[in-house]
């Protein structure tokens, strides 16, 4: 059992954001680095912080959110129509940078292949193929 306390913050924020850029760090490992102005509101709480990672349901898409308040957001998410509702996935923050008063948030996502040779999975065919600019955001939910 862990000896530390799970913290969650008391009101998270959705912070939206884009991608800044991507990176291959070996085959099976796709970095995407995001920023934005709403990133200066995500505060880094050290190793294993983690949150949810909200895609547009396809490429090219508005990214409908759903309304956050304090901890509630879910209700609300299953509120938006289904042909809209984004993606959401849990990830942990990689690396998060502050750069000349902005912040730069690392995400690395696992690149899984099946049988076929087709990459599998929403985030992974989004992180494999992100462009600059691509619209996205984050839901901090603390530290496990």
């Amino acid at each position: 059992m862990s000896t530390y306390p799970r913290t969650m913050p008391t009101h998270p924020r959705m912070c939206r954001a884009e991608v800044l850029r991507t990176r291959r760090l070996s085959p099976s490992f796709q970095r995407v680095t995001i920023a934005g102005p709403n990133l200066t509101t995500f505060d880094d709480a050290g190793y294993d912080q983690w949150f949810r990672l909200f895609l547009p349901r396809r490429p090219g898409e508005a990214l409908m959110l759903p309304d956050v308040a304090g901890r509630e957001w879910w209700q609300s998410y299953l509120a938006l129509p289904e042909q809209h509702r984004p993606h959401v996935s849990n990830y942990t923050v990689a690396d998060l940078r502050r750069v000349s008063g902005s912040v730069e948030v690392d995400i690395d996502v696992v690149l899984h292949w099946d049988s076929t040779g087709h990459l599998v999975g929403t985030v992974a065919r989004w992180a494999a193929s992100a462009q600059t600019g691509d619209e996205l955001a984050l839901l901090d939910q603390g530290v496990l």
